[in-house]
Formats: structure tokens, C-alpha cells, sequence
């Protein structure tokens, strides 16, 4: 209500506008001090969420760093097994060619040894120490 409609009303109904809007205006008052006391909560809840996610993402990337620190452990040894894993058939070609090597002796020694009691069985010895 503008200043001139309040001086045409009566005094009665004056101290009646002034009686409502102040009641009007407490209300109003009121609900701005909750609003206030909503919004101070919620920033409180805010800044609470706000050291969750940095804890979190503390967290998480201390995580990451452990996660990658054992992602090169995993690779290191990787790259280790595959070495040892090629040392180990080098020397397993090496053991079986000397496996083989040593057969082929042992077979030759043993038909050498063969050759020998058969020469020895067609000699008369009994003639060569005589002889001898």
C-alpha cells in the first residue's frame, strides 16, 4: 500500500495495516532466519562432503601409486621369467646335446670293447705268449 491509500484510512484501520504487515513482516522474518539456519547446515554438510572427497581422493591415489608400483614389480618379473625361461632352455638344449654326446661315447666305447672280445675270441693266446 502506497503512502497516500495509508493517510485515507481511518486510524483504526491504520493501527490494523500496521498490526498485519508487522505480523506479515515477523513472519517473513522468521523464515529468512531458517532459510539462513538451512543454508548453514547445508554448507556445513558441504564442507564435510568436500574433506570426504579429499580423503577420498587422498585415498584413491595412493592407491593408483601402490597400483603402479606393483604393475612394475609385474613387469620386471615378467620380463625376469621370460629370461630365465630362455636360460633355462639353452641349458636344457646344452644338457641334452651333452646327454647325447655322452651316449654316442658310451655306445662307441662299448662297441670298441665288442670288437675287442670278438678280435680276442678269434686269437689263439695260448700262440702269443708262447711266442711272446
Amino acid at each position: 500500500m502506497d503512502e497516500k491509500k495509508f493517510e485515507t484510512l481511518s486510524e483504526q484501520q491504520q493501527k490494523k495495516f500496521l498490526f498485519k504487515e508487522n505480523i506479515r513482516l515477523n513472519e517473513l522474518s522468521q523464515s529468512l532466519e531458517e532459510d539462513r539456519q538451512l543454508i548453514d547446515i547445508q554448507k556445513g554438510m558441504l564442507r564435510s562432503q568436500q574433506r570426504k572427497n579429499q580423503l577420498m581422493k587422498k585415498q584413491l591415489e595412493s592407491q593408483q601409486s601402490l597400483f603402479d608400483q606393483k604393475w612394475t614389480i609385474l613387469e620386471k618379473e615378467t620380463r625376469q621369467l621370460a629370461i630365465d625361461k630362455e636360460r633355462f632352455n639353452r641349458e636344457k638344449l646344452m644338457y641334452r646335446d651333452k646327454v647325447y654326446r655322452e651316449a654316442r661315447r658310451t655306445m662307441a666305447d662299448a662297441e670298441n670293447v665288442k670288437i675287442f672280445f670278438n678280435l680276442a675270441g678269434s686269437v689263439d693266446f695260448s700262440r702269443v705268449i708262447c711266442n711272446g
